[in-house]
């Protein structure tokens, strides 16, 4: 029997409780402010376009003859580009952590995140009979996707400790 997925939901499970137990915080973080809240809408309205015409794009690629790809993988696609503009349009405008919030437990997290998928991942076969299948392709765009963000968080904590120094 593969225990790889069980053991990577018990660590998906238990990353949220560790960082509850540890990073236990009773202060308020006092939300977002103003501008962050413009920045947000801003980036739900491209995160929101980007899907809408990422989703029409594959539409009409079904409508072509092209690489066989199951209909579950191209609407994952569509919904994970559009939720990328959001995170990171946040990210690069400073709207993405709310006042006084530390980002560390959340790079952890999405540091794990981005591993388990990867063990996941490992092993899969992402085309087979010559379509790509949801099976194989969701643990590797899952692990891409929370990958990018890691690394733009990272990216941005840098830049923002450069500038502050």
């Amino acid at each position: 029997m593969d225990y790889t997925f069980l053991i990577s939901m018990i660590i998906l499970l238990a990353i949220p409780l560790f960082n509850i137990i540890l990073y236990k915080e009773k202060e308020d973080y006092g939300g977002y402010d103003e501008r962050q809240e413009i920045v947000r809408g801003k980036a739900f309205k491209y995160g929101f376009l980007t899907l809408v015409s990422v989703e029409g794009i594959m539409l009409l690629k079904e409508q072509t003859d092209g690489i066989s790809i199951e209909c579950n993988v191209l609407m994952m696609a569509g919904i994970l580009i559009g939720v990328l503009v959001v995170v990171l349009y946040c990210i690069w405008n400073d709207a993405y952590w709310q006042l006084k919030q530390k980002p560390m437990p959340f790079v952890c997290m999405l540091g794990a995140v981005a591993l388990s998928n990867m063990f996941i991942a490992k092993g899969k076969t992402i085309v087979e009979n010559g379509i790509v299948t949801w099976e194989g392709s969701n643990p590797v765009f899952m692990a891409v996707f929370f990958s990018i963000i890691l690394i733009n968080v990272i990216i941005k904590m840098y830049i923002d400790k450069k500038k502050d120094q």
